[in-house]
């Protein structure tokens, strides 16, 4: 799944180890790929450049309604 976010992506850290949230580390940007392996729910807490945190709990699906997804700020 990807997720794209109003400001550049700072820091990201997700609950458990079985969920993967990936981001370009070294040319800040807008988008994050989420990938996961079946399990237990998590969180995903994401951090952006103008400082706003946006936290998500997150859970396994075997398909997806859609691909892509934009976060809004109210969504904080």
């Amino acid at each position: 799944m990807v997720l794209f976010f109003p400001s550049p992506i700072q820091k990201a850290v997700t609950g458990n180890e079985r969920f993967v949230f990936s981001y370009d580390r070294e040319e800040t940007g807008h988008l994050g790929l989420l990938q996961r392996m079946d399990g237990v729910d998590s969180n995903l807490l994401v951090i952006t450049t103008d400082g706003k945190m946006y936290a998500h709990i997150i859970s396994y699906t075997a398909s997806l309604p859609k691909m892509n997804y934009f976060i809004n700020e109210g969504e904080q």
